[in-house]
């Protein structure tokens, strides 16, 4: 352009306003990222990875536009970050928790669908796009998802979850918890209606049974009673 305006003789000064405009046509990756929920109101976190091109710059650079002279992938993220979300919700807001992940194809599909359109209106060429992550936000209705994938029952995924948070607190009840069995603490077992032997193997180690005075002091008088005194 420059070597066009530089055959003009106009004494180093071009009498038009001049405005340069540069639009990358390379391959691009954006990633939009999200909270939705499912059916049963639990929320999901999601992202979506979406691969571009821009086909027609004019079209692109008339229809986005932001503040300022140069914006980024990252501002372009932002601007079709809505289209996305809306994409997502609109497929697992009517899909319940264990049929998330069978549902799954039906998410990618609606996203590009909405997707391809939108772009191909600013002049973007979309290539491919594809669920990178979608999983509970809560992290131990995560945990009880992967339990469950795992093959094991609902109050069995759930026990082991709680398990899992006590053994990180240094709790002993915690095999007792991923088991299913009750734990009582040896020293505040429950005695009543118990029989005596089982009662008297509970007591502490620590604990001595002490005789009763009445005893020592009988014992002592007998062993006194035995020796006579006599006088001189």
């Amino acid at each position: 352009m420059s070597q066009f305006f530089a055959k003009f003789q106009y004494a180093g000064n071009i009498p038009w306003e001049v405005e340069v405009l540069f639009a990358s046509t390379a391959r691009h990756e954006a990633r939009s990222e999200g909270i939705t929920q499912t059916k049963e109101l639990v929320p999901m976190r999601y992202q979506v990875a979406y691969y571009f091109m821009i086909t027609d710059p004019v079209k692109f650079i008339n229809s986005v536009q932001f503040s300022g002279f140069k914006y980024t992938v990252e501002d372009f993220k932002n601007y079709v970050s809505p289209i996305v979300d809306q994409s997502v919700s609109q497929v697992l807001n009517l899909v319940s928790l264990n049929e998330v992940y069978a549902n799954l194809h039906k998410v990618t599909d609606a996203v590009t669908a909405s997707l391809r359109t939108f772009l191909d209106e600013v002049g973007v060429h979309l290539i491919t796009c594809r669920i990178v992550r979608l999983e509970p936000e809560d992290e131990t209705m995560r945990r009880v998802v992967q339990f469950m994938a795992l093959g094991l029952d609902v109050n069995t995924a759930i026990r082991a979850r709680l398990s899992e948070i006590m053994a990180q607190r240094s709790d002993p009840a915690a095999t007792n918890m991923m088991l299913g069995v009750p734990y009582y603490p040896i020293y505040i077992l429950p005695t009543a209606g118990m029989p005596t032997n089982l009662q008297q193997l509970m007591v502490p180690p620590t604990q001595t049974q002490q005789q009763p005075k009445g005893q020592s002091q009988q014992g002592g008088s007998e062993q006194s009673s035995g020796f006579e005194i006599s006088g001189g």
